[in-house]
């Protein structure tokens, strides 16, 4: 099964976590586009995604294109991906059985668990479990909106979401990973319009399931 594969670039000092996706550690950097999660068709609000990573941290930085910017949640833990968010899924292992979820919504709040995924691929039932109980310590968020937030109506630009993942917390086998390691991974935004929703994913999963690992693509760490 072909997926997409991405060459994650290593920086030599810690990236600050703003939001500001103008900073110069983010230039020149590749990105990646998402696509329509089930036909692999472009999106009508797109997004890109850059990643970088350091000695503690695995950095990520979503540039959402977005007219209608929304979310009423507040609450960590709360289930974000009923409204508007952006996500990574993280499988240091590469074995599609335990990985780890982070959402992010337009208001920064957070989403992080540990998913273990009984399902027999390539078109077995649903079967996980999120174990939400769990807090990625040290991880550290921040968003910027270009727009006008929960107005509900078609005035806006943007929003970006930054990431930093700790490794530690990852329990990856290198700590940090080694050049030429490589993980599989997923990347992912819900975009609610007022007529209709987008489920977005880097590498696409032919049906509106995000939690299909075996079409994960690869993260090659340089």
């Amino acid at each position: 099964m072909s997926v997409p594969e991405y060459s994650c670039k290593r920086v030599d000092h810690p990236i600050e976590i703003n939001g500001d996706l103008a900073k110069p550690e983010w230039q020149g950097v590749d990105d990646v586009s998402l696509v329509i999660v089930d036909t692999g068709g472009p999106p009508d609000q797109p997004t890109t995604v850059r990643m970088l990573y350091d000695d503690s941290y695995l950095y990520f930085a979503f540039h959402a294109v977005d007219n209608d910017i929304w979310s009423t949640f507040r609450r960590r833990d709360e289930m974000l991906s009923e409204q508007e968010v952006v996500e990574m899924f993280i499988d240091p292992f590469g074995l599609g059985k335990v990985y780890f979820e982070f959402n992010i919504s337009p208001h920064n709040v957070i989403f992080d668990a540990v998913i273990l995924n009984r399902m027999i691929p390539p078109d077995g039932p649903r079967d996980i479990t999120g174990l939400t109980q769990w807090d990625c310590e040290g991880l550290k968020t921040a968003v910027t909106v270009v727009g006008e937030l929960d107005t509900r109506r078609a005035v806006s630009q943007y929003w970006d979401a930054e990431a930093a993942v700790p490794f530690r917390e990852l329990v990856p086998p290198n700590c940090p990973p080694n050049p030429a390691d490589e993980w599989r991974l997923n990347l992912f935004r819900i975009d609610r319009g007022a007529d209709k929703d987008e489920y977005q994913a880097w590498s696409p999963t032919g049906r509106v399931d995000y939690h299909m690992p075996w079409h994960f693509g690869k993260l090659r760490f340089q």
